[in-house]
């Protein structure tokens, strides 16, 4: 064995090596893939990795196996590192992997550390070298240069007039870079059903609700839509996770906030050049009537869904059935209104849930607001 080893080093140096540059990468922020190989004295790895075309921390795995002198070596590691953004970005990083050598009947295995280095290009491109002891080897790798430079490229209020026709304002906070991106992915989702009935002109970036009568601040609201100057007001609290599970960052959330207001321009709509400016014309339009019937246990008993008390002047939803169930709280102890935006909120970020809470709304949605379109896609 002793002689084995010392055969076997260089040849581990330069296939682990080799496999190092090939590693799959985890970054912060928006990422995309890429895929390649890494060559080193003859025996090539295939390589596969995410990495953020803004810049941010690399992390990834790497494997492969290839012959050698008879023996036949199998790669395994991490890959770790930092890529600076942009095009030309430098990548530095550090390797470790490990080696399985065989040969004649006989095998070893050892783990190596060293280096890697090189850069991504917005033409699509990445290459670079690295060293593990003295063993040296090169890497290349693709990607789609669209996406590398979509992301790089700063998205502007600018984009999202003359896009969709909508002035998305600073108020007294400014819309960070992340929230501009997530809204353009959204806006970019909903079918053109559901858009040519959404009147709004205006979405405005405020910290806080402030009471219009008392003049006090009003932390917990995440958003709101005013019909007569339509305009979505979005709140810093939009970006705190409440509704959706897996939502450590709020993403689901702020983009659930804005679908949420953009169904209360919705079902104001009236026809192409006006909306409903009352709550009773707005209660009894077409859209609002089907919903109630829709989410009533007997769609000809009123008393089995949502009711108007008129001593109280308030909705109360009286619904038993489990295919009615709201799909919230909030949906369930307002008014018909805040039901329809809960579940249209859930049909586009959460589908899954609204579908097994309450079968009935999301059929509804999908046949009456969005036209046979489903979301299966997740925040």
């Amino acid at each position: 064995m002793k002689r084995m080893t010392k055969f076997l080093t260089p040849i581990f140096i330069c296939v682990l090596l080799f496999a190092s540059f090939s590693t799959p990468v985890q970054a912060d922020g928006e990422t995309i893939t890429a895929s390649g190989q890494m060559c080193s004295q003859g025996i090539c790895n295939n390589i596969y990795i995410t990495f953020p075309p803004n810049g941010g921390p690399i992390n990834g795995t790497l494997s492969g196996e290839g012959n050698k002198d008879g023996c036949l070596f199998k790669n395994s590691g991490t890959l770790s590192g930092t890529f600076a953004g942009g095009d030309g970005g430098a990548v530095n990083g550090v390797v470790s992997w490990t080696m399985t050598a065989s040969c004649g009947g006989n095998s070893i295995s050892d783990t190596w550390g060293g280096t890697w280095e090189g850069a991504f290009y917005a033409d699509g491109t990445g290459k670079g070298s690295g060293i593990v002891k003295s063993a040296s080897g090169n890497w290349t790798v693709s990607f789609s240069a669209d996406e590398f430079q979509r992301i790089t490229t700063p998205i502007t209020k600018e984009y999202f007039k003359a896009t969709y026709g909508i002035d998305v304002v600073d108020g007294t906070t400014q819309w960070t870079d992340r929230e501009l991106r997530l809204l353009d992915d959204l806006f970019k989702k909903l079918p053109k059903s559901y858009w040519d009935k959404t009147k709004f002109t205006r979405i405005e970036r405020n910290s806080v609700k402030i009471d219009s009568v008392t003049k006090a601040e009003k932390p917990n609201v995440f958003g709101d839509y005013a019909y007569w100057n339509r305009t979505i007001r979005v709140f810093d609290h939009a970006n705190s996770p409440f509704d959706f599970e897996d939502d450590p960052n709020g993403d689901k959330q702020f983009i659930g906030t804005i679908v949420h207001e953009m169904t209360h321009a919705y079902h104001f709509y009236k026809d192409y050049k006006s909306v409903y400016e009352s709550s009773v014309e707005n209660d009894n339009s077409l859209l609002m009537t089907a919903f109630r019937e829709n989410s009533r246990d007997d769609s000809k008993d009123f008393r089995t869904g949502w009711a108007w008390k008129p001593i109280d002047k308030k909705w109360v939803f009286k619904g038993a059935a489990e295919e009615n169930k709201p799909i919230s709280d909030y949906a369930k102890d307002v008014d018909p209104h805040e039901d329809l935006c809960e579940s249209v909120m859930f049909y586009v970020v959460d589908p899954a849930s609204l579908a097994a809470k309450s079968p009935n709304r999301y059929q509804f949605i999908k046949d009456s607001i969005f036209n046979g379109v489903e979301y299966p896609w997740d925040y």
